[in-house]
C-alpha cells in the first residue's frame, strides 16, 4: 500500500510539473505573437504620418530601395506598430480612374464631286441631322505606295467657308515601311458641311517589266536598248467616312510609374549585324523597356531576354519582341520605341535589336515603366509605425484583413505614408535567417539521388550473389 501511495503522489507531482510547463509554453507563445521577432530581417525603414485623430486606412507606395532588397513575390515584409507589434496588411497594385477617347462614326452624304485645274478633285459632304461634330476625316482607298495631300474647309450653312486644315498628308508608304496614313484630322469645330480637295489625283507609275534590244555584229554587241512603259494610276476612293471622338468612359486602371534604370551597355556583333543593349535595373516591377535615339527613320525589330534558371544552367531566355520605329517625313510622326512584357523583377535584361544591313542605331537613354505596388493597414492614433524586410528563410503572412478592408477599401482617402531612409537592423542574425535546404524539393537532386541507390543496390546484389555462388 506504501508503494502504490508513493507512485501515485509521483504520478501527481509530474502531472502538475506537466501542466505548469504547458501553462508557460502557453504564454510564451502569445508573448511571442505580441512582441514580433525581427531577427531575421537585415533591413528596417520608418513610416512617416501626418497626425491622425482616429484609426485611418494608411497606403506606403513600395519604392526602389526595398525591391532591390526583398524576394519575389515580397514574401520578406513586415510592418510593426511601436516597434513590436506585427500589424495585418496587404500588397496592392495602385489604381487609378483614366477616361479614353472613343470614335463614333458621324453619318454623312457627298453631295458633289468634281474635277479642278492642276490635276485636283474636290468633294462636298454634309453631315446628317442628328449625326455629331465630325473631327476625322478618314479616306478608303484600296492603292497603295501613294501620297497625297488633303485641304479641307467647313462650313455651318455651306455658304461662308473656313480653311481647317491645309495640305495635310495621306499616305501607303509598304513598299519601304509597313506604315500608312489614312487620317484627317481637324480642329474643333461645330460646321456641317465640308468641302474637301484632293491634290495630284492621277500619279504616273512605272512598270516593273522591262523590254531589252540587243543588236551584234559577230560576237560583239553593238547596240543595247531598254525601255520600260509608265502608266497614269487614278487615286481610286472606296469611300470617306466623318468620326467624332470624344474623351469618356471612365475605368479603372494600373497605376504605373517610370523607374530609372541603373545604367546600360551597347555592344555590337558584327556577325550576325546586331546591337546589343544589356540594362541593369533595380528589380523594379517592370512591364516596359524605352529606349532613346538621336536617329530618325529607321524600323527595326528587336526582342528582350532575361537570364533564368533552365535546368542545371542559366541561359538567356525571349519574353518579348516588337518593333523599334522612329518616322519623321512633313507633318507626319510616328514613334514606337517600347517594347511591352509581363511584368518581371529582375537585375538585368538584353535588348538585341537586328540592324541587317542598316547602321548601328545610336542608344542614347533606356527607360522602364512598371506597376506602383502600395503596402495597405490600418494605423492607430498615436502609434509609430516601421517596415522590417529582406531576409532568405520569411515566409508570406497571411492575414485576414483583406476580407476586413473590403467593404470600406474605396469608400475613404487613405492616408499616404512616407518611408524613412534604410537602417541595418539591430536584432538581425544571419543564423536565424539561414535557409531550410531545399534539396528534397529538387527534382535532379532527387533523380540524382535515386540513381545513386539503384547503382549502389545493384552493386550489393551482384557481390552478395558473388559470394553465394562461391
Amino acid at each position: 500500500m506504501g508503494n502504490n501511495s508513493c507512485k501515485k503522489r509521483a504520478l501527481a507531482h509530474a502531472i502538475e510539473t506537466m501542466g505548469m510547463a504547458f501553462i508557460l509554453w502557453v504564454i510564451s507563445s502569445t508573448s511571442a505573437i505580441a512582441d514580433f521577432d525581427t531577427s531575421e530581417f537585415a533591413s528596417k525603414r520608418s513610416l512617416k504620418l501626418e497626425p491622425i485623430s482616429g484609426e485611418t486606412l494608411v497606403v506606403a507606395p513600395i519604392d526602389t530601395e526595398i525591391y532591390n532588397s526583398v524576394r519575389p513575390n515580397l514574401p520578406d515584409i513586415r510592418v510593426l506598430g511601436d516597434t513590436t507589434t506585427e500589424v495585418p496588411f496587404l500588397i496592392e497594385k495602385a489604381i487609378e480612374t483614366r477616361t479614353r477617347i472613343t470614335e463614333k462614326m458621324a453619318p454623312a452624304s457627298v453631295d458633289s464631286l468634281r474635277e479642278l485645274p492642276g490635276n485636283r478633285i474636290e468633294m462636298t459632304v454634309t453631315l446628317e441631322e442628328d449625326a455629331p461634330n465630325a473631327d476625322l476625316l478618314r479616306i478608303r482607298t484600296p492603292l497603295n505606295n501613294y501620297e497625297r495631300q488633303v485641304t479641307v474647309f467647313g462650313s455651318s450653312g455651306g455658304e461662308d467657308w473656313e480653311q481647317l486644315v491645309d495640305g495635310a498628308l495621306i499616305f501607303d508608304y509598304s513598299r519601304f515601311f509597313d506604315i500608312e496614313n489614312q487620317d484627317v484630322r481637324f480642329p474643333e469645330n461645330e460646321h456641317r458641311h465640308f468641302r474637301i480637295i484632293i491634290e495630284g489625283i492621277v500619279d504616273e507609275k512605272a512598270s516593273p517589266f522591262r523590254r531589252l534590244w540587243l543588236r551584234s555584229v559577230g560576237d560583239q554587241e553593238v547596240e543595247h536598248t531598254e525601255s520600260f512603259s509608265v502608266h497614269n494610276r487614278p487615286f481610286r476612293i472606296d469611300h470617306i467616312e466623318l468620326w467624332a471622338q470624344r474623351e469618356r468612359e471612365a475605368f479603372k486602371s494600373e497605376r504605373k510609374t517610370e523607374y530609372a534604370m541603373v545604367g546600360f551597355t551597347v555592344t555590337r556583333d558584327e556577325e550576325k549585324k546586331q546591337t546589343i543593349v544589356e540594362i541593369e535595373s533595380g528589380r523594379d516591377p517592370l512591364t516596359s523597356i524605352t529606349l532613346r535615339s538621336g536617329n530618325r527613320n529607321f524600323s527595326r525589330r528587336a526582342s528582350l531576354e532575361v537570364r533564368k534558371q533552365v535546368f542545371a544552367a542559366t541561359e538567356w531566355v525571349e519574353i518579348a519582341s516588337g518593333t523599334l520605329t522612329s518616322i519623321e517625313y512633313l507633318e507626319y510622326k510616328k514613334e514606337s520605341l517600347t517594347i511591352p512584357f509581363p511584368e518581371h523583377r529582375v537585375s538585368l535584361y538584353r535588348l538585341i535589336i537586328e540592324d541587317e544591313d542598316n547602321a548601328p542605331l545610336a542608344i542614347d537613354s533606356v527607360t522602364g515603366e512598371g506597376r506602383i505596388y502600395q503596402i495597405v493597414f490600418l494605423s492607430a492614433p498615436g502609434s509609430n509605425y516601421e517596415l522590417v524586410y529582406d531576409s532568405e528563410k520569411a515566409e508570406s503572412p497571411k492575414y485576414d484583413i483583406a476580407t476586413v478592408l473590403a467593404p470600406i477599401r474605396h469608400n475613404y482617402e487613405p492616408a499616404i505614408a512616407v518611408f524613412g531612409p534604410e537602417i541595418a537592423n539591430p536584432a538581425y542574425d544571419v543564423l536565424v535567417d539561414k535557409p531550410r535546404s531545399n534539396l528534397l524539393e529538387n527534382k535532379v537532386f532527387l533523380s540524382a539521388a535515386i540513381a545513386a541507390m539503384v547503382i549502389i543496390l545493384a552493386w550489393a546484389l551482384y557481390s552478395t550473389s558473388r559470394k553465394i555462388g562461391a
